[in-house]
């Protein structure tokens, strides 16, 4: 066969990416309105855990795309919404004004850095000030909370369950797929922090049953 002309190879190249980056934008924006949805309707009925384990999975899933493309900035700002996420599910934190608040900026500054991914092909801002505030906040939440009477225990719903179900078998969908990664010989090291992360939720997730 004839060898294909180098232009040509540029042009499939950047063919795929942009449709890598056309597919980016269309999910990240659903994900986005999704949480945004999801948080107006938290701040009415902050008892609907459901909510949150409908947000946690939209950022989780901005995350993974975040770290598919190597756009380090918007992983973290995710990372760290999960985090502060885990914290409600896990009941550590209740959902009050101040984690709303919390969240919202979160979000609107994951939303400028898709905007940035899209119009630029890079991130042009730094996600650094927010995240470290974002880490003093949640501990600070977290020190207010200590020495509160815990809520009592309810029974397990058959929603809980479903709902545990659910987030299990998506954290052991992310783990299998870094151990075939690994297996490959991938060894990046947010591949570790990505294991590292799951187990950890997993392992969150379980101790809440």
């Amino acid at each position: 066969p004839q060898p294909v002309p180098m232009a040509s190879k540029v042009e499939a190249t950047l063919a795929v990416d942009h449709e890598i980056l056309e597919s980016f934008q269309e999910e990240s924006g659903e994900h986005i309105e999704t949480i945004e949805m999801a948080l107006l309707e938290l701040e009415k009925n902050p008892q609907k855990l459901e909510l949150v384990h409908r947000i946690f999975g939209a950022m989780h899933s901005i995350k993974v795309g975040a770290n598919y493309l190597g756009r380090a900035q918007l992983a973290n700002v995710a990372h760290g919404l999960e985090s502060l996420l885990a914290k409600l599910r896990q009941k550590e934190l209740a959902v009050q004004d101040r984690v709303i608040d919390l969240l919202l900026r979160g979000v609107d500054i994951c939303k400028k850095l898709v905007h940035e991914i899209i119009q630029e092909g890079r991130e042009k801002s730094s996600s650094l000030e927010f995240v470290q505030y974002l880490e003093q906040a949640v501990t600070s939440l977290l020190q207010a909370n200590q020495g509160r009477t815990p809520a009592p225990v309810q029974p397990t719903s058959v929603q809980d369950l479903a709902l545990f179900s659910q987030e299990a078998l998506a954290y052991l969908a992310d783990i299998e797929s870094v151990y075939q990664k690994l297996l490959a010989g991938d060894y990046q090291l947010n591949l570790y922090e990505e294991l590292f992360y799951s187990l950890t939720n997993l392992k969150g997730l379980a101790n809440r049953f």
